[in-house]
């Protein structure tokens, strides 16, 4: 019985396989990650233009997560004065912060490729807001 058992398995596991090999479509969500260097740094739009690392290939958009480019969370209301600045405002008390380590022109960072929205997305390499005023 258990022979048998592990032959079904085996059969089963090698139709997956088949089925996920010949498939065209690609399951939504799926990404990829690549590098990319940054060329511009879009102040207004709080965005990056890069392009791949290893050609000179036209440029695309970069997106930023939510952490770099929010306006409020919670009482905290923020205004941003570039990329890597903004002043947090909460009631009285308001503090200058910057993006640690900066965004830098020329600057390789990754990316990652989302096909399903086809987006491209910086990836979190611990960058964080920190106090310098």
């Amino acid at each position: 019985m258990r022979v048998k058992l592990n032959a079904m398995a085996r059969q089963v596991d090698s139709s997956v396989e088949e089925a996920q090999s010949s498939a065209k479509v690609q399951p939504r969500g799926v990404y990829q990650v690549f590098l990319a260097q940054i060329v511009t740094i879009d102040n207004a739009n709080q965005y990056l233009e890069c392009r791949d690392f290893d050609t000179t290939a036209a440029t695309f958009v970069v997106l930023l997560p939510p952490i770099f480019t929010e306006t409020s969370r919670g009482s905290v209301t923020y205004s941003y004065s570039g990329l890597n600045t903004r002043q947090a405002t909460e009631a009285t008390v308001v503090e200058t912060q910057e993006i640690t380590p900066s965004f830098v022109v020329g600057e390789t960072i990754q990316v990652a490729y989302m096909r399903s929205v086809d987006t491209r997305m910086f990836v979190g390499d611990g960058r964080m807001w920190a106090k310098t005023g």
